[in-house]
């Protein structure tokens, strides 16, 4: 019997033992640069915090780019990333290549998202920027094929080469400085940039259209107005109010006392 017991020991010490060698060989948790990192494997978010500019995470051998960060065993299964206040920076190949990610927070106070931030992450459907950016680098979101969305806060400056590039399903980008900023070569490369709709201040339409760099979208249009939605179709029955689209959309409900907030409705409803 004691033998049976001390060979149970033995193999639940062995358990414990193995999983304290994965826990070490992949932590949770830990620093970089002067900020700190943390991944919830219930939630599969990834947090940064602390005050200061995230490391570049990009090395460059034979002339590729490999990403490299703390939390790269994460990186294929994490699907939300929370930058907090304090980041000043977003660092090159930070969460390039991250397939599952769904969500990203990025707080105002955030000047700079680098080289390959956010390249090839391939669910990522929208994201917005506060006010305090003033540069996108170099293919920060190239290949972001399911992108459907961006919003650009007023103080943006630069926009550097192919940012945006292979962006194949954008439909909405929406800028909220009167003044165009500068956009390097081939930041909307293979974005079908006819079908996109730009959004930009009241007043700044003809300033968008007449820029060398920006006419290149044909719909332009203020925040106030209406986008056809073709196909459409509304009708009462039983005393409701029915819209159909063939195709999801972004639908603001509106009352003479409130504007209700827009929902996206999909194809049939």
């Amino acid at each position: 019997m004691r033998k049976l017991i001390t060979t149970g020991l033995i193999a639940v010490l062995a358990i414990v033992m193995g999983a304290a060698t994965v826990q070490a060989q992949n932590p949770t948790s830990g620093t970089t640069g002067p900020l700190t990192w943390k991944y919830d494997t219930g939630t599969k978010t990834l947090t940064i915090s602390g005050k200061g500019e995230m490391p570049s995470y990009v090395t460059i051998k034979n002339n590729n780019f490999i990403p490299r960060s703390p939390w790269d065993s994460f990186r294929d299964m994490m699907e939300s990333v929370v930058v907090e206040e304090g980041v000043t920076r977003i660092g090159s190949g930070a969460f390039s290549s991250s397939k599952a990610l769904v969500t990203v927070t990025v707080p105002e106070g955030v000047k700079t998202i680098d080289l390959l931030a956010f390249a090839g992450c391939s669910k990522l459907s929208s994201i917005r920027f506060h006010e305090g950016l003033d540069t996108i680098g170099s293919g920060a979101f190239t290949g972001c094929e399911n992108l459907k969305t961006v919003i650009l806060p007023g103080g943006l400056v630069a926009i550097k080469e192919s940012a945006f590039g292979g962006c194949k399903n954008l439909q909405t980008l929406s800028v909220k400085s009167e003044t165009p900023p500068r956009l390097a070569s081939n930041v909307f490369k293979d974005v079908p940039v006819d079908n996109v709709h730009l959004i930009v201040p009241k007043g700044a339409i003809d300033v968008y259209k007449a820029d060398s760099e920006w006419k290149i979208f044909k719909t332009v249009l203020d925040p106030l107005t209406n986008i056809a939605l073709p196909e459409a179709r509304i009708y009462a029955a039983d005393g409701r109010l029915y819209l159909t689209l063939q195709t999801a959309a972004p639908v603001g409900v509106y009352t003479p006392q409130r504007c209700a907030r827009p929902h996206v409705l999909g194809a049939g409803r």
